[in-house]
């Protein structure tokens, strides 16, 4: 991973990496794409990071993980951006938006947004139940972003959270482990 600045990490030629308390990723693809949007109290940092690889008028999706205040927080940023997320995440905002671990500024973001399910997208995702009910991962550019559903080998989120399902989390690991053979991008950089 070679620094690109201060604030982000190149990946790889099209992939980049902002910390915010989790992992805000990149992708120079076409649409330009970030997965996940960071903590809303890293806002300027998150904003500023991303401006230096790419104005932030040109992101044209937003991809979650899941819904939780750490991932999701930094929206607003993105005015350009259509936001992708499992219908199951969608379903626990609308009925619970702090169930679904948001704080009153996220929930108050994401009532102002027009949520698209991901069965919409056209891309690589898997869907990996366990650290929440409508946990994804993302294929893309020999890399697999797996927001809290896997952080290493051995390291998998936490699944004792309002909508987890930790009787599922065994078969996302299965899942998983076919694709040991890309970059591992989580949505946090535990050890």
């Amino acid at each position: 991973m070679i620094r690109m600045s201060s604030k982000a990490f190149k990946i790889t030629d099209h992939v980049y990496k902002v910390v915010a308390n989790s992992n805000v990723y990149v992708l120079l693809s076409d649409p330009v794409t970030v997965i996940d949007c960071g903590d809303r109290r890293f806002h300027e940092h998150v904003r500023e990071a991303i401006s230096e690889i790419v104005p932030l008028s040109e992101v044209k999706r937003v991809l979650f993980t899941h819904f939780h205040y750490d991932h999701v927080g930094n929206c607003d940023l993105f005015s350009s951006a259509e936001f992708y997320v499992s219908k199951e995440e969608i379903e626990d905002f609308k009925r619970d938006p702090f169930g679904t671990v948001l704080r009153t500024q996220e929930a108050e973001l994401f009532s102002k947004q027009r949520l698209l399910p991901v069965e919409d997208l056209k891309a690589e995702v898997l869907q990996t139940p366990g650290h929440t009910r409508g946990s994804l991962c993302y294929l893309w550019g020999g890399c697999i972003f797996t927001g809290d559903t896997k952080f290493h080998d051995t390291l998998y989120g936490r699944t004792d959270l309002p909508t987890s399902v930790p009787e599922e989390l065994e078969d996302s690991k299965k899942k998983l482990k076919q694709y040991d053979d890309l970059i591992l991008c989580p949505g946090h950089d535990y050890e």
